[in-house]
């Protein structure tokens, strides 16, 4: 948890000072590969510029579900457990047992506590998986420009490889590869005329 919080952190410092660090990164390179260099710097912040609106629209919706799932059930203090559930959905299996748990503990002091738990496990997992088989495929190829089994696909081997790492980096690195080829690959006399 430590390293999130450091990581999110650094990320906004990075976005707060972002042209300063961006011209020191561009002053290392030898002046001849800059303008390359800056061309994939815009691919990749096109690739992630991508998965994160994807991201932000997905963690709203799981905000707003969440909400108001607890709302109808009458869990106290249902649309700060809804931004919770929302903001920590981008971290992979952990994210909605942190969202879970204070609805869960909030549930336990309510009437009728074993029905109120049940429902609301009931709500992250109908959340959870309209998220994971539906919405994150779906908004995730429009906002990155891959179709949506290429997205699945992209999470599945991502998971497989580095885990929850694997699972934040997987599309991001697709999208990425498919502006490469887009750029570089397909105008290329390789291509157009074989090797």
């Amino acid at each position: 948890m430590g390293q999130l919080l450091l990581i999110l952190l650094l990320s906004i410092y990075l976005m707060l000072d972002y042209s300063r660090v961006n011209a020191t990164l561009l002053g290392l390179f030898p002046r001849p590969w800059q303008p390359r260099v800056l061309e994939v710097s815009d691919l990749i912040g096109t690739a992630v510029g991508g998965y994160v609106r994807g991201q932000l629209v997905i963690a709203t919706f799981i905000g707003v579900f969440v909400w108001l799932g607890l709302s109808v059930i009458g869990i106290p203090s249902a649309a700060a457990i809804g931004f919770l559930a929302g903001a920590f959905n981008i971290v992979p299996y952990l994210g909605p047992i942190i969202g879970a748990l204070p609805a869960i503990l909030l549930a336990l002091t309510l009437p009728g506590a074993l029905i109120k738990i049940l429902l609301v496990i009931g709500v992250f997992v109908i959340a959870n998986q309209i998220e994971g088989n539906f919405l994150s495929p779906y908004i995730l190829s429009r906002t990155t420009d891959l179709h949506p089994v290429t997205v699945l696909v992209a999470i599945l081997v991502g998971v497989g490889l580095l885990g929850f790492t694997g699972a934040l980096l997987a599309v991001p690195t697709v999208a990425l590869g498919k502006l490469l080829m887009q750029r570089y690959y397909f105008p290329s006399r390789i291509y157009t005329e074989g090797p």
